[in-house]
């Protein structure tokens, strides 16, 4: 993964270029919690810490992951012609996938950055056939030591136990950022509800996701100058006002908007 801040950073640098939100940029690399299976328990304990803080205060995540999609999947090479077949894509690419990586940036309401962790995950290539493009692209384009994944990587089973018992999951108080984030939240949803596939009914997927990260920002419907496109579906809107500092159009902006009807 490009630093676990990196979601957060990407999310904002268009809106600091056109003056809309002067975000504090996160660039000491030094400060992300590398998090393997000895310590993952004690960072969720802190992230929930951190959110427990204050509890008027509205915070951000950021979120990325690296994962590896199931053997024999091949991308579809354009931008799906409708939502169904994007959801299509999205159930090839994390039923039967694993989750080998995954960062959260935590911000407050004034775009301040306290905290980045990044917690790895139990993944061994010998899961993939020798020819498999995505091991090749975690070990030399992520740069991720799959021998360590192996050894001291968090069990995903562990992983998703902490996170739902943690201060992230069904907190109003959270507005989750993304950058076509589609897959990282899809893993994520498939682990929580502790199923082998993701829902068949593109609804009940997103009705999930609502009830699991009741407000979200897709950055990828953010294009130069500040202003929404929606790719030809329409945005859903969820709620009337402001939201940490954010337009209400960016609240609840999900799974890419080409993910809704």
């Amino acid at each position: 993964m490009l630093e676990a801040s990196t979601s957060y950073q990407r999310a904002y640098s268009r809106a600091s270029s056109s003056g809309m939100i002067a975000p504090t940029l996160f660039g000491d690399c030094s400060a992300v919690h590398d998090v393997w299976a000895e310590t993952a328990q004690d960072a969720f304990v802190d992230i929930t810490a951190l959110l427990h803080r204050d509890f008027e205060v509205d915070y951000m995540i950021g979120i990325d992951s690296e994962f590896a999609i199931p053997d024999g999947v091949v991308s579809l090479g354009r931008e799906p012609p409708s939502a169904n077949v994007h959801y299509e894509e999205l159930c090839k690419t994390v039923n039967g996938g694993n989750l080998v990586q995954v960062g959260f940036a935590v911000a407050d309401a004034n775009f301040n950055v306290l905290g980045v962790w990044q917690f790895n995950l139990q993944f061994q290539s010998a899961w993939r056939a020798p020819w498999h493009a995505g091991v090749a692209f975690l070990q030399d384009e992520a740069k991720l030591n799959l021998e360590e994944h192996a050894s001291h990587g968090i069990p995903a089973a562990q992983f998703i136990d902490w996170l739902a018992s943690s201060a992230m999951i069904r907190n109003p108080k959270i507005t989750w950022i993304s950058f076509m984030g589609y897959p990282d939240f899809g893993f994520l949803i498939r682990l929580l509800t502790r199923q082998e596939a993701l829902p068949g009914d593109r609804v009940q997927f997103l009705n999930l996701f609502w009830e699991l990260f009741p407000r979200s920002f897709e950055a990828w419907a953010l294009p130069e100058g500040g202003h929404p496109w929606w790719t030809g579906h329409a945005m859903q809107d969820a709620t009337g006002g402001t939201s940490g500092g954010c337009p209400s159009w960016w609240v609840r902006c999900t799974i890419s908007c080409s993910m809704l009807p």
